[in-house]
């Protein structure tokens, strides 16, 4: 980040203010004169912009997860720059190297995907969100789900889930059989 800030002339500059598009970009200082001093402008130096790095993560709200359960995967992506603006455009979120659905638009700085865990199939499944960033501002970036997503085998004919509630209210009372 370069800036530039005069204590005299209130003036300040700002590479954020400057695209990526056309650089390097020529910069001139101009002073315009006052009573005790006359009208001076500087060389043009050369500014280039870069494009900003960019980092991912991504979560699921819910893993291991029944075929019937409904999770959100959630991408989050951030400028590496400290300081940098939020970054914008959308994430295309995978399951075993396949789109799920189109990419969704990022809000600030997050995409989330809502689906039904049954709709990965069961097992151990590697997801993954890639960023595609909306102009060349920012670069794209790509993360994993780890550990992976896993979606438990529904139960077969005639069997079912058996789960035990644990009471809180202290030892000695007995837990109660979830169907």
């Amino acid at each position: 980040r370069f800036a530039v800030a005069s204590p005299y002339f209130g003036y300040s500059f700002s590479t954020s203010a400057l695209p990526v598009a056309g650089s390097p970009h020529a910069l001139t200082a101009v002073f315009s004169g006052d009573a005790n001093y006359g009208a001076s402008s500087s060389s043009p130096v050369l500014q280039e912009v870069r494009t900003a790095a960019t980092t991912a993560s991504l979560s699921s709200s819910l893993n291991p997860a029944r075929p019937t359960d409904s999770l959100t995967l959630t991408a989050a992506i951030a400028a590496a720059e400290p300081g940098a603006p939020t970054p914008t455009g959308t994430v295309q979120f995978q399951s075993q190297g396949s789109d799920l659905g189109a990419p969704v638009a990022l809000a600030q700085g997050q995409a989330g995907l809502t689906l039904l865990a049954s709709s990965l199939g069961h097992g151990s499944k590697s997801i993954a969100a890639q960023y595609l960033p909306a102009d060349g501002n920012f670069g794209a970036s790509s993360t994993v789900l780890a550990p992976n997503q896993v979606v438990n085998q529904p139960p077969t004919a005639g069997e079912f889930e058996l789960g035990v509630a644990r009471n809180e209210a202290g030892s000695g009372e007995t837990g109660k059989l979830l169907r």
